[in-house]
C-alpha cells in the first residue's frame, strides 16, 4: 500500500514537471541577438584624408586615379562636376553654391536647373562648354575617357579623376577627398560621420544566417554581381545579392535559368520601373509574394552619401520579412505543440486525469 502511494506520488511529480517543461516555451519570443561580427563597422577615414581635413589649407596635392598629381593652389570658388555622384556629394557637404556646371544626370538635385549642363545630347562631356566656364576645379569620374581629361588639362583646367567606387567605404573616402579638394572639409567629415552612424545602426540589425536574396535588375537580365558598389549596398543591408550567389562578377547578364534556380525573396527596382514581364522574373518568390523594394534611381546608382537611404530601405524590407518568418515559425511550432496535447496520454489535462484515475484505483486495491 505504502509502496503504491509512493509510486503514484513520484509519477505525479514527474508528470507535473513534464507538463511545466512543455508548456513554458509556448508563445515564448526568440532570444537570439544580432551577430556581433555583423554589427562591427569601420569608423575611421583614410589617414591622409584625416590629416588634410584637419586644417583644410591650400595648396592641396593629391594623386588621382589616373596617376596624375593634381595640385589645387587655392580654395575653388567655381567647380564643374562631370558626374552626378560628385555633384550630389557637394550638395550634401555644403559646397553646392560653388558648383557652376553639372552633367545632365545631376539635374534631379534641388537648384541644379540653374547650373550649366556640360553634357552633349548623347551624354558625353562637352569639353567646349566646360572650357568656356573656366572653373577652378573639374571633378571627373573614372568613366570619362582619358582623351577628354587630357583635352581639359591641355586647356589649362585642373582636373581630378576618381577611381570607381566598389563599396560604401569607398564612398566615405571619396566624400572626404571631395571635401579636401573643394575646401569643404568640415562638411565632408560631418557627412561621413552621419553616414557611418546610420550604416552602423543598420549593421546592428543584421545577422549572418538565413539572409534573404535580393535581385536588382537594371534592364532585361542586366544586373550587378560581386565586386560592385551595389553588391556592397545589398549585403550591408542584410541580404544576399542574387547575381553574386549565381556566380556573377561585376556588371553582366543573369540567365533566366540562373534566376529561376536562385528564386530570390526580393526584387529591387529603381523608381517606378515596372516589374519585368519575363516568365523567369514573374516566377520568382519575390514577385509571387509581392515582395518588391523600390528605391530612388539616383541614390541607388550613384556612390554618394544618399546611398544610405537605399541601404535603409532594403534593411527595413529584410527586417519585416524576418519578423514575419519568425512569427510564422512560432505559430507553426505552437500548432504542432497543440496537436501533441490532443494525443491521449501526452496532454497536460489528460495526464492529470490519468494520474487521478491511477490514485483512485490504487486506493480501491
Amino acid at each position: 500500500m505504502t509502496r503504491t502511494r509512493t509510486s503514484v506520488a513520484v509519477a505525479a511529480l514527474a508528470i507535473v514537471a513534464m507538463v511545466a517543461g512543455v508548456a513554458a516555451p509556448i508563445g515564448a519570443a526568440p532570444t537570439a541577438g544580432p551577430d556581433a561580427a555583423g554589427a562591427a563597422a569601420s569608423t575611421a577615414p583614410v589617414a591622409d584624408l584625416q590629416q588634410n581635413q584637419s586644417n583644410c589649407s591650400f595648396p592641396q596635392t593629391f594623386t588621382d586615379a589616373g596617376g596624375t598629381e593634381v595640385t589645387v593652389e587655392n580654395e575653388p570658388q567655381e567647380i564643374v562636376t562631370l558626374n552626378p555622384s560628385a555633384a550630389q556629394t557637394l550638395w550634401e557637404i555644403g559646397g553646392r553654391e560653388k558648383v557652376v556646371g553639372v552633367s545632365q544626370y545631376a539635374t534631379y538635385l534641388e537648384g541644379a536647373e540653374d547650373r550649366t549642363i556640360v553634357s552633349n545630347e548623347d551624354g558625353t562631356t562637352s569639353t567646349e562648354v566646360v572650357v568656356d566656364l573656366d572653373p577652378d576645379l573639374v571633378l571627373a569620374p573614372n568613366t570619362i575617357p582619358p582623351e577628354t581629361v587630357g583635352q581639359l588639362r591641355d586647356n589649362g583646367l585642373t582636373v581630378y579623376q576618381f577611381a570607381s567606387a566598389t563599396s560604401i567605404e569607398d564612398v566615405y573616402d571619396k566624400t572626404e577627398r571631395i571635401g579636401a579638394l573643394t575646401g569643404e572639409c568640415q562638411g565632408a567629415t560631418e557627412t561621413v560621420e552621419w553616414m557611418q552612424t546610420e550604416i552602423d545602426a543598420v549593421r546592428e540589425n543584421v545577422t549572418e544566417s538565413d539572409r534573404p536574396s535580393v535581385y536588382m535588375e537594371f534592364s532585361s537580365g542586366w544586373t550587378t554581381g560581386a565586386g560592385t558598389f551595389q553588391h556592397d549596398v545589398i549585403t550591408t543591408a542584410g541580404a544576399q545579392n542574387t547575381a553574386a550567389e549565381a556566380g556573377l562578377e561585376g556588371w553582366g547578364e543573369i540567365s533566366d535559368e540562373q534566376l529561376l534556380n536562385q528564386s530570390p525573396e526580393f526584387l529591387l527596382l529603381l523608381g517606378e520601373t515596372q516589374v519585368p514581364d519575363r516568365q523567369a522574373v514573374q516566377s520568382t518568390s519575390a514577385v509571387q509574394n509581392d515582395r518588391i523594394i523600390r528605391v530612388d534611381r539616383n541614390y541607388a546608382q550613384q556612390p554618394a552619401p544618399r546611398v544610405v537611404y537605399v541601404v535603409q530601405a532594403i534593411n527595413e524590407a529584410v527586417q519585416n520579412y524576418e519578423s514575419e518568418s519568425a512569427s510564422q515559425n512560432n505559430e507553426s511550432d505552437a500548432g504542432n505543440q497543440s496537436d501533441g496535447d490532443n494525443i491521449p496520454g501526452f496532454g497536460g489535462v489528460a495526464a492529470l486525469v490519468a494520474l487521478l484515475s491511477v490514485a483512485l484505483f490504487a486506493r480501491k486495491r
